[in-house]
């Protein structure tokens, strides 16, 4: 159903946008859409996007004809206007009162009914996740001025202003009907300018955004990969298309164990602290871990968007591409802090979740650093390559906790007078890394 609904939205959504189909399409389009996102925004947390319903929301008001958005936005004046706004502000406030209940009884040590983690905190405040109400109000009004037709338009307009203010508008519009004109005929040349040069562009964007990038491997972060949950890096998991073709990201490495601070609190982005307790054993009962990972969160807001990690939990080993670890170990260091790391390079870039999980793999790797003591180690805990085993031998030049960060090719120096570029002495020729723990093992 939902696959169907989302097909038929974007349908719908594409031929109103194309000029075709009439307002009927734009109101089945809105009406779908809206629907899907009060759908995301009722989900309970942490899988709750509020926020983004809320910013669908405003997008979807292009829909409809700039006067009826003007009408429906403007106060009641009549009764059966109030008594829809009415309406309006109790389904509202109902939809406040099931946020609140959604977050409230968070799990042992759960930022939920704080509004200090997760999604939620977005527009959460004092205990309220206020995406979900703000997404009702806007739907009502988007709704009502899709319902405005342009007959409705004109009965509702003389029924509100006043026969001198009409007057004077009808005296206004005759005097400047030279210049609408004129204004007509320079809207219509940009609108032709837009659609053939503009909207072909941005068309092109969106689709290198959604398909090119994953394929190639250059993009891992991205709406269209999260609500597809496709897996980029380590293999592919779409019925048709490959993804990482150009396999720039290297090769899977497993972290064993971790104690920097910094990297803790951002992998691999244990979210399950805030589910309440009903929700985690609904999850159980349907044979779920009862557990949830979403680093990219951290990732993209900030480590303050993940609950902070337990030190009584034991440690979750996770997968990330070669390119991740020297970005987390920059991360590490530009915090100056002390910290132990071990990890596995895995045989190889693709595979299951069993094979992430029980790989022997190629070398294991342990680090230790301490910028206070000026103390780094790293040392080939075991290594076996072409039937050789190695064990506990210094780390070589090349090994990736040695390597730096990558660092783009140029920096540029702006001045009020001058711009030039400076070429970077750090640059290494690789492309900028590429970060996403798919799954924690």
């Amino acid at each position: 159903m939902v696959v169907l609904g989302e097909g038929v939205l974007s349908g719908a959504l594409l031929a109103a946008a194309a000029g075709r189909g009439g307002r009927a399409a734009a109101a089945l389009g809105v009406g779908l859409a809206l629907l899907l996102h009060l759908g995301i925004a009722l989900t309970p947390p942490p899988n709750n996007i509020g926020a983004f319903s809320v910013l669908m929301a405003v997008r979807l008001a292009a829909f409809v004809p700039p006067a009826a958005l003007v009408h429906a936005l403007r106060p009641p004046r009549c009764a059966t206007e109030a008594a829809g706004v009415a309406a309006l502000v109790l389904v509202a406030a109902a939809m406040a009162r099931a946020a609140a209940r959604a977050t409230d009884g968070g799990g042992e040590g759960s930022a939920a009914a704080a509004g200090e983690a997760g999604q939620m905190s977005i527009m959460f405040v004092h205990g309220v996740d206020w995406s979900v109400p703000t997404f009702v109000l806007l739907a009502g009004v988007v709704l009502r001025g899709m319902a405005l037709d342009g007959a409705g338009m004109a009965a509702a307009f003389e029924a509100a202003v006043p026969t001198a203010t009409k007057a004077s508008a009808k005296s206004a519009t005759a005097a400047t009907a030279a210049t609408t004109d004129t204004a007509g005929t320079a809207a219509d040349n940009a609108s032709r300018a837009f659609g053939r040069i503009v909207a072909p562009a941005l068309v092109g964007i969106a689709f290198a955004h959604a398909f090119i990038g994953p394929i190639l491997g250059v993009q891992n972060l991205g709406g269209s990969i999260m609500y597809s949950n496709l897996r980029v890096l380590g293999g592919s998991n779409h019925l048709l298309l490959p993804t990482n073709l150009l396999g720039l990201s290297g090769p899977l490495v497993r972290v064993e164990a971790c104690t920097s601070p910094t990297l803790n609190a951002l992998y691999p982005g244990d979210f399950s602290a805030v589910f309440a307790p009903r929700a985690t054993a609904l999850l159980r009962a349907a044979n779920h871990s009862g557990r949830q990972f979403n680093f990219a969160m951290g990732r993209v807001l900030g480590a303050w968007a993940l609950p902070p990690p337990s030190d009584a939990d034991p440690f979750v080993r996770y997968t990330v591409p070669a390119l991740q670890l020297r970005r987390m170990l920059a991360e590490a260091r530009e915090a100056a802090e002390a910290f132990e790391l071990e990890y596995t390079v895995l045989d190889g870039d693709a595979g299951d979740e069993a094979w992430r999980a029980s790989s022997t793999g190629v070398r294991r790797v342990r680090l230790r650093e301490d910028p206070r003591r000026k103390l780094s180690a790293c040392a080939v805990a075991a290594s076996s390559v072409a039937g050789t085993a190695r064990h506990d031998e210094a780390c070589a030049p090349d090994e990736l906790a040695r390597m730096p960060a990558l660092r783009p090719r140029i920096r540029v120096r702006v001045s009020l007078t001058l711009g030039r570029a400076i070429p970077n002495p750090n640059f290494n020729p690789s492309l900028s890394p590429n970060p996403n723990p798919r799954r924690a093992s």
